[in-house]
């Protein structure tokens, strides 16, 4: 209720556009190569034991997580009634991180001549989509805002995640690490994050306009923290 409150108070409240850059100084994807279910058995298929990113920043997301210090509710039209699609071809998922606001669906067609069974056991969203064949999909919806990583029973090289954004400010970066959040309250105070698969949060408070938000995500030798750890802050 209190966000809903507060979206409806900055409704006519005059916009200005956030900028920002994601560095990253180190490589942190490590190249994922496992044996699946289907090893001997498959039909030949392009690809398939590993996909590392074309770019670090397909593994990054950006969102605003608070306004002033507050929860904002998204309004019914920020979220589209089609749903996003995440596929899966050459034993892989076509995005290794896709970003939706909650609320949103996610559909997972299969264009493999096999079978795959997608899940999840995040906090956020668990779920076992069973198995099906080529051209059949499946669609879930995610009502709470989170991360959820998705796998396949099958092929256990096959990773993704769905980064559920609890407001409508939301981008990934571009391959320059550079990102835009358009119309945020001008003079507000706004909680801001980055989230890489592998190296997990960092979070920054800003005031809208706040020049270029600079990110810098350093190299993690140990396990990324787990996805609902308390988050870490950058300077």
């Amino acid at each position: 209720m209190v966000g809903f409150l507060l979206l409806s108070l900055l409704a006519d409240v005059t916009t200005s556009d956030l900028t920002g850059t994601v560095e990253v100084t180190r490589p942190l994807t490590r190249r994922r190569i496992a044996v699946d279910a289907y090893q001997n058995r498959a039909p030949a298929l392009d690809g398939g034991a590993a996909l590392n990113p074309s770019n670090e920043m397909d593994s990054v997301a950006i969102y605003v997580e608070r306004i002033n210090g507050m929860p904002v509710g998204l309004p019914a039209s920020t979220v589209s009634q089609e749903p996003l699609e995440l596929r899966q071809k050459n034993r892989n998922f076509s995005r290794q991180l896709v970003i939706v606001p909650v609320g949103a669906t996610v559909s997972f067609p299969n264009d493999d001549p096999i079978f795959h069974n997608v899940f999840s056991l995040s906090k956020a969203k668990a779920f076992d989509l069973g198995y099906f064949p080529k051209n059949q999909t499946r669609v879930v919806k995610f009502t709470k805002p989170g991360i959820v990583e998705v796998f396949c029973h099958l092929h256990a090289n096959m990773s993704a995640t769905v980064v559920v954004a609890p407001t409508q400010y939301y981008t990934q970066p571009a391959k320059d690490g550079s990102f835009v959040l358009r119309d945020l309250p001008a003079g507000a105070e706004v909680d801001l994050v980055a989230w890489h698969r592998a190296a997990g949060f960092f979070r920054r408070r800003v005031k809208v306009p706040a020049g270029n938000v600079r990110f810098v995500l350093p190299l993690r030798e140990t396990a990324p923290e787990p996805v609902d750890a308390p988050p870490r802050t950058t300077p």
